[in-house]
Order: C-alpha cells, then sequence, then structure tokens
C-alpha cells in the first residue's frame, strides 16, 4: 500500500469547502477533530467523509471508525 487521502467536504449554500485533506500512511492510525467554523455552527449543511485511494489502489484498506458531530 501507498497509504490513503482522508478529506472532510462541506457543502453549504452551494459552495464546497474542505475541512480537512490529510494523506495516512500504511500501517497509520490516526485520531482527528475537526473543528466547525464560527460562521457554520448552527446551519443546515452537508459533511462528505472521503477516502482516496494512493497512486496504486491494490492493497489500500482504509476505513472511517465512529465519525460524529458534536
Amino acid at each position: 500500500s501507498d497509504g490513503v487521502r482522508f478529506q472532510v467536504a462541506c457543502e453549504a449554500d452551494g459552495a464546497t469547502s474542505l475541512w480537512l485533506d490529510e494523506a495516512v500512511g500504511p500501517g497509520s492510525v490516526v485520531q482527528r477533530r475537526v473543528a466547525v467554523p464560527a460562521g457554520m455552527r448552527g446551519r443546515a449543511v452537508r459533511l462528505r467523509l472521503i477516502t482516496l485511494a494512493g497512486a496504486s489502489s491494490g492493497r489500500d484498506w482504509a476505513v472511517w471508525v465512529a465519525p460524529r458531530v458534536d
């Protein structure tokens, strides 16, 4: 495996912003908190959890575990 890229995108009012864009290497365990910008709190938005394979997807196994919005 050559790793994966995890992204969190927020869609609101016809625009999309990327809140997280992180490359993760093989065998890594990552725990991240993504802060909601103050201007977005209380608004209806669509969050997208995205996982992108590296250059070779042959052995790229990745998973989101228990994502939540607090």
